[in-house]
């Protein structure tokens, strides 16, 4: 019967996928024989010393077998009663679950049986009946040590079965309070893992990168997974919704991933249920932030620009900053969960509703997300079907704030004329006026994100020794966004161009379709534990895009919704677009982990992957991957140091990975419509190639090698330590092409290489461990270099990278220069040599004499600095008193330069700015350039020092748990003190990650958030 139910259980799985009935019956026959083979090969591996001539005796002895009846209560170590426990005769799939009070009655118990009781979060434990009717027992927590399971790319393992580099984070220990996406959940909880914070703007995410920048044009962030969807957005994610994040940082982690591995790889488990069977809970989940905005630079005020006589005086003192800031700025997030889970059935259905507003009047945004995860058991658990649904909607108001503009202009210019209208600066040609951006230029975007998978699981072994698992499932990701714009006849733009208001529409969208089929075996015995899993990768992506400009509108009023009557179109200088494109990859994977005696772990794994994007020669790549893991504290000779020492691991790892870089049809012959064929007298539209096509264009290869040392000693310090060796090679760059045979003079070129090395350190400490008082801290400490080891070859010519163009009218200038050998984050400019008499800044030639900076010129620079931070660290403390939890994150870097833009910009008495800081005139007052160079003057040590977020909790004692089980209240403050040498804008606000860190600008908007938020469960 059960042969039956597995054969039907197939057939089920290969419809459900899409294989004809016909193709299936085909290859029946082979399934029959290969399902037959493979349960003979177990049972012959599960009869062995044991006489099957003697089989047909078994009923009898059955019968005489004694049974009895068997109650009893489980209790958590308070006494509290466990619902949901599972009670299962060891041996066999006979069991039970406790009711609402812990009770439960297991019928026909063998007296001679042992009884299983497992529930998540608890010690698995094992009693034997012994003849008793009633046995209660009291469950002790899990430690979370080794025992942890963890998900890896494909499945998950415990961590004593882990020998690469992974980091995982639990969702006790996320950071609390308002945050703009997922990983700043993790801030300062993982080495390695840099993260530049999200700006005040309610659209900014947080930018980050896994050990440093590696590619030159491919990008350095890393690939995200959201429950196996490889590329998933994390705007269409509550972080309510969390379970875990895990960070893959070595080569052999994320080398299952392919080309899409080389910047390591985040995954993102969702909740799919309650915890333990038979539980049914609602969650409500509450915050509220107000955002207290942190003070501008200081610039003149009116009395003393007049004073200075720096500009026009028009006569006015209007309170432009209080026209652009918001009265009152804040975050509201509310969220409600329904999770729940039968012996069958488990399902999570969430709603989340997301309103933030910006410290500017033009910027706000506001989400509503759903969310459903459901699955279901069939065919005596054989059969598991799946399926999770995530809707989420953004309206944006994304209009020109114009709040840092008040910084840089004359406080005596007007907001408004005498008639009300707004004043049109003349200042520059183009200028415009701030409070008419951010009031009367509509300026917003609708987005839709939805995610929808569906899957099926079989489960064709399943006993003491051996499980194996087959599933099959099928994902859509879509997202879709419109932008409109609208500027009125009356603005400052139109009077400068000549026309009477301009509207433009811009749509886009994007779907994935992704199916993988994984199958997963694991083999328990005794001292030997193997864990496999093979699977099928195939997703396509879609990308569509088209938008509309037209100009000089009859009417206001009717804003960009009747973009077809601007006069622009009908005299044919509208501007319409569209475009769409796709790209396929395909992969087959495989990864085996073997763990002896929990003395040795190794893990191998392979992944074939091929991809569209690459060229016809190089279509296809192999990525293999190996680690290893030593557990010494389980050695014989460690074990009278056991009560010191009760994990030490040291592992080593090397795994190939690759970055799919580059564009679609970068690889191929592409055109574009030219409008340049003269043909009957008329011209004519034709099409004609576009660029060079590379038939041998390639993923990036990242090489990464690894070694690491575990520990956890005294059962209260516990670390780790690491070294890493990147090397990434094949990088794509633009070089200039010979001609012939090309037609065009650039190509993209796989060519370049880099090395990135470093070392991390994680350490945890239990400070104090009391009945009533705890204290946990924790750090984080990382160090790396990137160099450029190779940039051209006999046929390719590069002799260094420009990074970063300045800004200004006409400059040519970049603010970064790599050369071969050369390391990231390199100033190339001129060294600052003092000051002259005259107030001038000079600066050496390339003798090394000092020069006025007007008569300098490229020939005279040199590397004047390096803003690549050397060292990230946090500091991280957990304090619980009773009821009570405080927990401080701190974080910094240090080891570099930083380059000041607000010196540089308004710092000094020459500059070409309207207004300037008031130390122009003080600290600075004995200069009179405008400091219009890129010198070593404006570059400061970088450092900085940071108190993150502090949170105060409360969980509030329940006398009755009848309707409220649990409420915990909190308050929280974010962002609220950099220390620091630097005298710009907050180094803490500067991107510290890329190939062009370390640059921070004239001003930069920053708050401080307070949260006050709750956490309920009915």
């Amino acid at each position: 019967m059960k042969k039956l139910q597995k054969l039907q259980a197939l057939l089920i799985l290969f419809t459900s996928v899409g294989l004809p009935l016909k193709r299936v019956f085909k290859i029946l026959p082979l399934l029959v024989f290969s399902t037959f083979v493979f349960q003979s090969v177990v049972l012959a591996e599960n009869t062995k010393g044991h006489d099957l001539s003697e089989s047909n005796e078994t009923p009898a002895v059955s019968q005489l077998q004694q049974t009895v009846s068997v109650s009893g209560k489980v209790t958590d170590e308070t006494g509290a009663p466990l619902p949901g426990v599972t009670i299962v005769i060891k041996g066999t799939s006979e069991g039970t679950i406790t009711n609402f009070d812990g009770e439960y009655i297991l019928d026909n118990v063998p007296s001679d049986a042992i009884l299983q009781f497992s529930f998540v979060g608890m010690k698995t434990q094992e009693v034997e009946v012994k003849g008793q009717s009633s046995i209660n027992l009291t469950m002790t927590a899990e430690t979370i040590g080794l025992e942890e399971v963890v998900a890896v790319g494909y499945g998950s393992l415990s961590k004593k079965e882990i020998s690469s580099s992974i980091v995982n984070v639990n969702k006790e220990s996320f950071q609390k309070g308002a945050v703009s996406d997922p990983v700043e959940l993790i801030v300062g909880k993982v080495a390695g893992l840099n993260i530049d914070g999200s700006s005040t703007s309610p659209h900014s995410t947080s930018s980050f990168q896994i050990r440093g920048a590696t590619s030159i044009t491919g990008g350095n962030s890393p690939l995200i997974v959201i429950d196996g969807i490889a590329g998933g957005n994390m705007n269409n994610v509550a972080p309510q919704d969390i379970e875990s994040i895990t960070v893959l940082k070595d080569g052999a982690s994320a080398a299952i991933y392919g080309t899409r591995g080389a910047n390591g790889v985040i995954l993102i488990t969702t909740k799919q249920s309650a915890k333990g069977i038979g539980k049914f809970e609602v969650s409500y989940d509450s915050y509220f932030a107000i955002n207290l905005m942190h003070d501008l630079p200081e610039t003149l005020g009116y009395e003393e620009y007049l004073e200075r006589d720096r500009g026009i005086d028009y006569g006015y003192h209007d309170d432009w900053l209080t026209e652009l800031k918001r009265d009152f700025s804040y975050d509201n997030n509310q969220y409600l969960s329904l999770t729940g889970s039968t012996e069958l059935s488990r399902y999570s259905v969430s709603l989340n509703y997301v309103e933030k507003t910006g410290l500017d009047i033009a910027n706000a945004q506001k989400q509503y997300g759903a969310r459903v995860a459901f699955s279901q058991k069939a065919l005596n658990k054989l059969v598991e079907f799946n399926t999770t649904f995530n809707v989420r909607g953004v309206d944006a108001d994304t209009g020109s704030g114009g709040i840092t503009r008040t910084v840089t202009m004359n406080p005596t210019m007007p907001i408004r004329n005498e008639d009300g209208t707004y004043y049109h600066p003349t200042t520059s040609t183009g200028a415009t006026n701030a409070v008419e951006n951010a009031k009367d230029v509509t300026d917003g975007s609708n987005r839709l994100y939805v995610v929808g998978t569906v899957g099926v699981k079989l489960n064709l072994i399943n006993n003491d020794r051996q499980t194996l698992t087959t599933t099959a499932n099928y994902t859509i990701d879509y997202n879709n966004r419109k932008h409109y714009y609208y500027l009125p006849s009356t603005h400052a733009t139109s009077a400068w161009n000549g026309y009477a208001g301009q509207a433009s529409i811009d749509h886009s969208r994007y779907w994935l379709e992704q199916f993988e089929w994984t199958a997963n075996y694991t083999l328990d015995a005794d001292d030997h534990l193997l864990r496999a899993v093979a699977g099928y990768s195939f997703a396509e992506d879609f990308s569509e895009n088209s938008g509309m400009t037209n100009y000089d509108f009859p009417f206001d009023e009717f804003l960009y919704h009747d973009i077809g009557s601007g006069s622009y179109l009908s005299d044919g200088e509208a501007n319409m677009y569209s475009g769409k494109e796709s790209s396929r990859l395909v992969a087959l994977f495989g990864r085996v982990n073997y763990s002896w005696k929990d003395l040795l772990t190794a893990t191998v794994s392979l992944r074939y992957e091929g991809s569209s994007r690459f060229g016809a020669n190089n279509k296809w790549g192999y990525f293999p991957a190996i680690s290893g893991a030593w557990e010494i504290a389980n050695m014989p000779f460690m074990a009278d140091y056991k009560d010191v020492v009760s994990s030490l691991r040291l592992r080593a790892s090397y795994g190939v990975t690759g970055r799919r870089a580059g564009g679609n049809y970068q690889s191929i012959q592409t055109y574009s419509s030219r409008n340049q064929y003269y043909m009957d007298g008329q011209w004519m539209i034709g099409y004609a190639p576009s660029k060079n096509a590379n038939y041998d264009l390639q993923w990036e290869l990242g090489v990464a090698t690894d070694i690491g040392v575990d520990f956890d000693l005294f059962n209260r310090v516990r670390g780790s330590v690491e070294y890493f060796d990147r090397r990434s090679e094949d990088l794509l760059y633009t070089y200039t092409a010979p001609q012939p045979p090309f037609l065009y003079p650039s190509i993209l070129v796989n060519l370049g290489s880099t090395k990135n090395t470093g070392i991390e350190v994680s350490l945890e400490g239990d400070i104090v461990t009391g009945k009533d008082f705890n204290w946990v801290m924790n750090g984080t400490y990382s160090s790396g270099k990137t160099k450029l080891t190779k940039l051209s070859n006999d046929v390719y010519q590069a002799s260094y990278l420009d990074l970063y163009q300045r800004g200004g009218l006409g400059t040519s200038e970049y603010y970064f220069r790599i050369e071969e050998g050369g390391t990231v984050g390199e100033i190339y400019g001129y060294k600052h040599a003092g000051i002259d008499d005259d107030g001038e800044l000079l600066v050496y030639d390339k003798d090394g004499e000092a020069i006025p900076k007007t008569a300098a010129d490229n020939s005279d620079k040199q590397y004047i600095g390096n803003t690549a931070p050397k060292h990230f660290f946090s500091w991280n403390n957990n304090i619980k008193y009773k009821n009570w939890d405080l927990s401080v994150t701190c974080r910094g870097a240090a080891g570099m330069k930083m380059w000041n833009g607000q010196l540089f910009g308004i710092g000094l008495k020459g500059s070409t700015s309207q207004n300037v800081l008031q130390t122009a005139y003080t600290t600075y007052d004995h200069i009179n350039s405008d400091g219009a160079i890129l010198s070593s003057f404006f570059l400061e040590n970088g450092a900085w020092f940071k108190i993150d977020r502090v949170t105060l909790g409360y969980d509030v004692p329940m006398k009755s748990k009848t309707y409220i089980k649990s409420m915990y209240w909190y308050v929280s403050a974010n962002n609220l003190h950099t220390f620091t040498g630097f005298s710009g804008v907050d180094p803490s606000t500067v991107t510290s990650i890329g190939l062009t860190p370390g640059i921070a600008g004239t001003t930069n908007l920053s708050a401080t958030q307070i949260t006050l938020g709750a956490s309920i469960k009915f």
